[in-house]
C-alpha cells in the first residue's frame, strides 16, 4: 500500500474493465500494459492519469523495472515503486481461445 492505497498493475488490460471491478474493490491502478491502440485511447480517455503510461506495448517489449518506474510517477514519489509496494498485478492473456497458449509464456514477475 502507498498513502493508504492498495495498488495493482495490470495486464492485458483491454479498455480496463477488470480493473473497473477492481477499483470498485478498492485498488487503485498504477500501470498497464495493452497492445490494443483502440483499448489504450479508452483507458488514456477514462483514466488521464494513467495517459502517459497507456500506451500500446507488446508485453514482452516492457520490462518489471518500466512498469514500476510509471507506476511512481502515476503516483507522484520521486523514485520508482518496489516491488513489494505492488499489491496485486492484474490480467492474464486475451480471451481468444487459439491465443491462450501462446500468451502465457510472457508472465512477468514483480
Amino acid at each position: 500500500m502507498i498513502n493508504g492505497k492498495a495498488i495493482s498493475i495490470s495486464l492485458f488490460s483491454g479498455a480496463f474493465g477488470l480493473d473497473l471491478g477492481m477499483e470498485q474493490s478498492g485498488f487503485h491502478t498504477v500501470a498497464v500494459v495493452e497492445k490494443d491502440k483502440d483499448a489504450v485511447k479508452t483507458i488514456a480517455l477514462n483514466r488521464p492519469h494513467l495517459q502517459e503510461i497507456a500506451i500500446p506495448k507488446e508485453i514482452e517489449k516492457i520490462s518489471s523495472k518500466e512498469l514500476l518506474e510509471a507506476a511512481g510517477k502515476i503516483l507522484g514519489l520521486d523514485r520508482p515503486l518496489n516491488p513489494g509496494e505492488v499489491d496485486l498485478v492484474t490480467g492474464g492473456p486475451p480471451c481468444q481461445l487459439f491465443n491462450c497458449a501462446k500468451q502465457t509464456k510472457y508472465i512477468l514477475r514483480i
